[in-house]
């Protein structure tokens, strides 16, 4: 599966959804209009309602009696009919004011819920009522949760999303759920925790995960924020007529006025129905083929087809399924793992999952349509450990770039790996997990220790500028902040290279605890500590790169992706491409060649050559980056291929220059796996 297509696939259903929100909106339209004609026409009596005749001009009845009687000194009044104006049915000054009244209401409540929503995968969570994993939590079943998804992050050179369980929910269900990788959320229910093991759990996860990767879950969020604006018209249909309710049943002056609105409430409230009817059309419509390639991408994510299938078949066996009774479920119902509502009528073409027996047989081609019996797993049963670390061991494999390596792959197959991380990165990930020391682990417990973790990772080895480093953390942020990042540099004292950037990325979940006071003040130290040398290294360079600017997802939309071509960005891609090459090669004939290498895959025009020392500095290529961002996912591609055949022009990869590649990837947004090599 390539990743830059389904990116591609995404931003193709975004335009689909759009459409198919606009014709709806539309319709919507003309149906206000012809409720409010309706009423306009009862309110002049043209239609017999409840057993009364209006006459227009009057609210009387008939067989109605005034008690007013005329002063005998009144002069007499010739009795004068009163014929109503012709009214008709198409009347253009009252459809313009219908229409834009009707695309007002959508377009402000569709804008209000995806403001709401700006937050990404967090706050979809809290609107489900789901509770955080705290990243400490000693709970066996939720220990065994972040570990599998932990391992699936680092694997998958993502940020570790948010994890969240929605803890009143029995049945078997889950969602990701956010606009981007850095600000996803995980949500599994009470039930998934406690019927699921581990290579079950990993299922589900791992298909989440391709939500993640391909933009699954920002389709989603999209179509919970356009069509609430849809569902808002049968809210308001239904107050017209509480409110017509506590009215006086068309007695007295006004009785034209009630039936008038009685009959455009009840005109509305069905017409917001129809909205809801092709709301959840829409909803089917984008989601259900989706479901399928994330079973598939599980199924290579973990290489285990038991795992998602065992899952699926457990929702089919439990008595609970995968129903989930929370408030906004319908609402939320295209992001979860499997049918989160049933429809009683038309539930084939409400359904946001393709059923379930056919998910299982495209996995699992042996079942015989039997579902197994579903007992809760004892809290003893749950296993707990990270069951890819032996066998990543036993095969040999180490992490590319330890000092240097030659890696076993070409320069073409780097964009190929993108968004595909296959069960080697699962296990290696595991491994990681495994060797990781217990102070560093429980670092990541608390804001407060994983901000001092970041800190001591950024300490310099040159005694004076770590004094002046640590005195920056003892002024802004106290004595106790000082004492514990000499802890947990003590900590670190030995640990490799390669755990570096993996730590960081573990320690996020806890750093997004923060308010965003504290985060800005995290940032600021962050800065101050990576400048203190008057340098920039390349780890301080991905550190901010990184961490900062995920850290910040939720509170600062990314940029829109609106070039479509190379040509604008050129001047970008040369500062890039010659960054890469300066940084991986000692001489000037290996950075010439490397560059050459990457720019003939731009077809660069030969003015635009290799750039000098001075020009290639990490916070020019930082600048370079912003822009290229706004590149579409296909210009992206092509980037990234060339700074690949930069960076394995010589067919070898130091650490560096591994890292510095995927801190590349990462910046254009596509997840890069790490380059695995079989050790010696």
């Amino acid at each position: 599966m390539n990743f830059f297509e389904q990116q591609e696939r995404a931003r193709r259903n975004t335009g689909w959804l759009l459409f198919l929100f606009t014709v709806a909106v539309i319709g919507l339209g003309f149906g206000v209009y012809g409720a409010t004609m309706a009423g306009l026409h009862v309110s002049r009596g043209h239609f017999p309602v409840s057993g009364f005749r209006y006459e227009f001009g009057t609210s009387r009845a008939p067989g109605y009696r005034s008690t007013h009687r005329p002063s005998p000194d009144a002069p007499a009044r010739a009795s004068v009919p009163r014929r109503a104006a012709p009214l008709g049915w198409w009347r253009p000054d009252i459809f313009i004011g219908c229409f834009s009244a009707t695309l007002g209401v959508i377009g402000l409540a569709s804008l209000g819920r995806t403001a709401g929503l700006r937050a990404g995968g967090i706050a979809v969570a809290e609107m489900m009522g789901a509770r955080v994993v705290p990243p400490g939590t000693q709970e066996v079943r939720e220990r065994r949760l972040r570990n599998v998804v932990e391992e699936m992050a680092l694997a998958a050179s993502v940020p570790v999303p948010q994890i969240f369980v929605l803890d009143e929910e029995g049945g078997i269900n889950a969602f990701a759920a956010g606009h981007t990788p850095a600000d996803a959320a995980i949500v599994v229910t009470r039930g998934t925790l406690e019927h699921l093991n581990r290579e079950e759990l990993q299922g589900v996860i791992g298909h989440e995960f391709s939500h993640i990767l391909n933009g699954d879950m920002r389709m989603n969020v999209r179509i919970m924020g356009l069509l609430f604006g849809i569902l808002v018209i049968a809210v308001i249909g239904r107050g017209l007529l509480r409110i017509m309710s506590f009215g006086r049943g068309g007695r007295g002056r006004g009785g034209g006025g009630f039936a008038a609105f009685l009959v455009a409430g009840a005109l509305v409230t069905l017409i917001g129905y129809a909205g809801l009817f092709c709301a959840r059309l829409i909803k089917a419509a984008v989601s259900r083929q989706r479901e399928y390639l994330a079973d598939a991408a599980s199924v290579q994510f973990t290489r285990n087809a038991d795992g998602i299938a065992g899952a699926l078949k457990k929702i089919g066996g439990f008595v609970f399924g995968s129903q989930v009774k929370a408030r906004r479920a319908e609402e939320a119902s295209h992001f979860f793992f499997s049918d989160a509502v049933s429809y009683s009528l038309f539930s084939g073409l409400f359904a946001t999952h393709p059923p379930l027996h056919e998910r299982i047989r495209r996995v699992d081609p042996s079942f015989d349509g039997h579902y197994p019996q579903v007992r809760l797993l004892a809290a003893d049963a749950v296993e707990d450990g990270a069951s890819g670390a032996e066998a990543f061991e036993a095969a040999g494999f180490a992490p590319a770039g330890q000092g240097v390596a030659r890696i076993a792959t070409d320069p073409a197959s780097v964009t190929r790996l993108v968004g595909n991380p296959n069960p080697d990165h699962t296990d290696y990930a595991a491994a990681l997990l495994r060797e990781l020391p217990d102070a560093l682990r429980e670092a990541m417990g608390s804001a407060f220790s994983a901000s001092a973790l970041i800190y001591a990772m950024l300490l310099s080895e040159d005694a004076a500028v770590r004094e002046r480093q640590v005195a920056t953390v003892r002024t802004g942020l106290g004595a106790e902040m000082e004492r514990e990042t000499w802890r947990l540099a003590a900590a670190l004292g030995g640990t490799e290279a390669r755990w570096r950037l993996p730590v960081a990325k573990l320690a996020l979940p806890a750093l997004r605890a923060m308010t965003p006071a504290q985060q800005e003040a995290f940032a600021g130290t962050v800065g101050a500590l990576i400048t203190a040398d008057a340098q920039v290294s390349l780890f301080e360079f991905a550190i901010s790169r990184t961490l900062v600017r995920h850290l910040a997802a939720g509170r600062v939309a990314p940029p829109r992706a609106t070039v479509r071509t190379l040509g604008p960005v050129l001047d970008d891609c040369r500062t890039l491409l010659s960054c890469l090459a300066r940084q991986g090669q000692p001489d000037e004939i290996g950075a010439q060649r490397a560059y050459a290498a990457g720019a003939a895959r731009l077809q660069m025009p030969t003015r635009l050559g290799l750039l000098g020392s001075e020009a290639c500095s990490l916070e020019a290529t930082g600048a370079a980056l912003d822009r290229l961002r706004t590149t579409v996912p296909r210009v992206r591609e092509q980037i990234l291929d060339a700074c690949a055949h930069g960076v394995l022009a010589d067919a070898t990869v130091t650490l560096e220059e591994a890292e510095l590649l995927r801190v590349v990837a990462d910046a254009l947004d596509c997840p890069l796996p790490p380059f695995l090599t079989p050790a010696a």
